[in-house]
């Protein structure tokens, strides 16, 4: 969760900071919650959508969502390489 937390703060070119905020918004919502409940995909992007707004790191909720969607396909595109080459 974290990992993809900080690629995608990387890609909108947000500060570091901002980046440890959107994590432990996270890591807070689920200690409380669990994994079980909701999607992790909607969590993170919520936490950084959260934490430009408490940084005071402008970034629109699309421009937001549109490179989580790129992260998201990239992490799956991996796994799919991977359970390829078990399975030979």
């Amino acid at each position: 969760m974290g990992e993809l937390i900080f690629r995608a703060a990387e890609s909108l070119r947000l500060p570091t900071s901002t980046a440890v905020v959107a994590s432990s918004i996270s890591h807070f919502y689920f200690s409380r919650v669990g994994f079980l409940d909701d999607d992790f995909r909607d969590i993170a992007m919520g936490a950084m959508f959260l934490a430009c707004k408490s940084e005071e790191t402008l970034r629109k909720s699309f421009e937001i969502s549109a490179v989580f969607d790129y992260v998201f396909k990239v992490l799956e595109m991996l796994l799919r390489c991977l359970r390829v080459r078990r399975c030979r």
